[in-house]
């Protein structure tokens, strides 16, 4: 016997209360107004969900055209939330059985997590499975915690709702559910290569694990002499090898794939002209921003450090800049 959702759920497995705390903060936007629900669950499966009475006049029923109908589309979702990345194919295999027999006439699955990296390939099964056994009467998305946060922010809220909601984030943040990468600064050290890097807004390290290994960031800082001297938004990373073939690690912005190895592509080859032999990893930036975040602590920065940014509320990444400016090296926490 399945339980109501309630602010008070008593359960003790944190998966089972973020799952009672995501379908409360979407009960509560039915309840503000259903049109909240129909596009926040439109925002998730990238299509119109009809949700709550329909008001229709003339409508063709075949023989019939009553003057007015009302009418109470019917959908059902369900939702298999995990803490980590890993879904069970065969568990959700057996929640679609089940889905396709609910009285409904949508029917989403949902796989919530903190996904992170490329998962387009990664449910091709379970999409296949829609189109030819339910025959696309079963609507599949993996969706991730900042997604399900993003979709139901919406524009014409209530202030409570809207406090509700940002309550809901904090859990979500302190739950560490949310992209750690939002709000990392990576500082590289770039001193032997500044200049090019600066002019092609781009940086470039060889494509190896060890000390070339990058922990994913939304922000780069190019460090030399003691100084952070430019920072940008990190679009997306990719590795390009001399064989000719791409990886690409992850994608920040949203951006197509074929764009961002397309920039990967012509950033690499302009920094370094003939010299492209190699196999390279580049981070393709927004345009730099001049900072001047000071190494105030003794000797230089080997390799990279991780800065923690989210403390300083930046707006954009020349306000980053500015806060930067006046932010101290050994106070900023290191992530």
């Amino acid at each position: 016997m399945g339980r109501e959702i309630s602010l008070f759920s008593g359960y003790s497995q944190k998966e089972n209360r973020t799952t009672n705390y995501c379908l409360l903060v979407l009960k509560l936007l039915y309840q503000e107004h259903p049109k909240f629900l129909a596009e926040a669950l439109g925002a998730l499966v990238g299509g119109g969900v009809q949700v709550g009475v329909q008001f229709q006049q003339q409508v063709s029923k075949g023989a019939s055209v009553p003057d007015g109908i009302i009418t109470q589309p019917s959908f059902a979702v369900y939702i298999e939330t995990k803490n980590y990345d890993w879904f069970s194919s065969q568990q959700l295999k057996d929640h679609m059985a089940s889905l396709a027999k609910e009285n409904a006439g949508q029917k989403i699955m949902l796989a919530l997590s903190n996904f992170e990296g490329d998962i387009s390939q990664r449910f091709k099964d379970i999409e296949k499975l829609c189109v030819e056994e339910y025959d696309g009467r079963i609507t599949f998305a993996a969706v991730t915690f900042q997604e399900l946060l993003d979709a139901v922010r919406l524009p014409g809220l209530s202030p409570g709702l809207n406090n509700t909601l940002d309550e809901f984030e904090q859990y979500l943040n302190h739950g560490n559910f949310l992209p750690d990468w939002k709000g990392r600064l990576d500082a590289c050290n770039c001193a032997q290569f500044a200049g090019k890097q600066v002019a092609n807004n781009v940086y470039i390290c060889p494509a190896e694990s060890g000390s070339y290994s990058h922990k994913r960031a939304e922000f780069l800082g190019l460090y030399w002499n003691k100084y952070v001297r430019h920072i940008a938004s990190v679009r997306g990373v990719v590795d390009l090898y001399k064989d000719g073939t791409e990886k690409i690690l992850w994608i920040n912005d949203g951006s197509a794939k074929a764009d961002i190895i397309d920039l990967a592509r012509q950033r690499f080859e302009a920094t370094y002209l003939a010299n492209t032999n190699w196999d390279a990893r580049v981070f393709v930036l927004t345009p730099l921003v001049a900072t001047a975040f000071h190494k105030d602590t003794p000797g230089g920065m080997r390799g990279k450090v991780y800065f923690g940014v989210k403390s300083l509320l930046p707006a954009s990444v020349e306000d980053l800049a500015d806060r930067l400016r006046q932010a101290n090296w050994r106070n900023l926490k290191q992530n």
